[in-house]
């Protein structure tokens, strides 16, 4: 298995359970609270998470031990950002971004748990170009992951319609 399907596996199942938690939970939890019931979620399927993870960096040569906390970090390969607000700021997706930058890393999601529905709260950031069921995220773009689907629509190599919103959730 080559590193960028390794990725793009730990993608998918983060995004499948973040579906989950919004169609179970919808809107208005606290963000630490997201966090933590996710984290807990991708470490029952096997993965390695790690919460409010503190980064340090070298500028000019001055070392900042706490430059910057990332939320969840899966496998050490995917950052995931998450947000409990009505709507995102710009500045968030610079965050994301920044972040990939400094950590040398090349995808990351943006996860906004404030939205009415699911599809609305989620992009991602990549700085390299990493390949996703025939689509592209290019650096400094921030876009719906193209691979995303209702979890339990079948796998097709076709373009599937979007999902509007999960037929299960009173919020959507």
């Amino acid at each position: 298995m080559t590193a960028q399907v390794d990725l793009e596996g730990i993608a998918r199942a983060v995004v499948d359970c973040g579906y989950q938690l919004h169609c179970e939970l919808g809107p208005g939890l606290l963000e630490s609270a997201y966090e933590a019931l996710m984290a807990a979620a991708l470490r029952q399927s096997g993965f390695r998470v790690s919460r409010q993870v503190s980064i340090p960096m070298n500028f000019r040569g001055i070392r900042v031990e706490d430059a910057f906390r990332v939320d969840l970090l899966i496998n050490e390969r995917l950052i995931v950002e998450l947000k409990s607000v009505e709507r995102l700021a710009a500045v968030h997706g610079k965050q994301l971004l920044t972040y990939l930058r400094l950590m040398d890393l090349p995808l990351g999601l943006l996860i906004n748990f404030g939205q009415p529905t699911f599809k609305e709260g989620i992009t991602s950031g990549g700085k390299q170009l990493p390949r996703l069921d025939g689509a592209h995220i290019w650096r400094d773009t921030l876009t719906m992951p193209p691979w995303f689907r209702h979890p339990r629509a079948p796998l097709v190599r076709q373009p599937a319609v979007p999902f509007m919103h999960c037929p299960l959730c009173v919020f959507a």
